[in-house]
């Protein structure tokens, strides 16, 4: 006589992964929504000065960049990196004054005597 065992209940967790994985609609929709909250929640810990893009900032700062790193970077107040954000040129033009000068501010263009 052959004792067949009972089958084993599956714990909640693996159910609905398990789920997720035959939805693949379903799946996108919860890690887009989680995603956006995590995003959402570490927004609101960062000042709002430090966010807004504004021309007023962007061709200075990249020209800043430009004249003291060598790299086309940084558009905003945050560190973001390498940029494609403006024309290659004007920025490179307003780094000449702020290299030449070695002032921080490319609005500067008073000579460095």
């Amino acid at each position: 006589m052959q004792v067949t065992a009972e089958p084993e209940s599956e714990s909640p967790v693996r159910l609905a992964i398990d789920g997720l994985g035959r939805r693949p609609g379903r799946a996108f929709l919860i890690l887009f929504a989680l995603s956006f909250s995590i995003q959402g929640f570490f927004l609101t810990k960062v000042s709002e000065r430090s966010i807004r893009p504004h021309t007023r900032w962007e061709l200075p700062a990249v020209a800043v960049s430009l004249a003291e790193r060598g790299s086309f970077a940084d558009p905003y107040m945050l560190s973001t990196g390498p940029t494609a954000h403006l024309p290659p040129l004007p920025p490179a033009i307003s780094a000449l004054p702020t290299g030449s000068s070695g002032s921080r501010s490319p609005v500067d263009t008073s000579p460095g005597w």
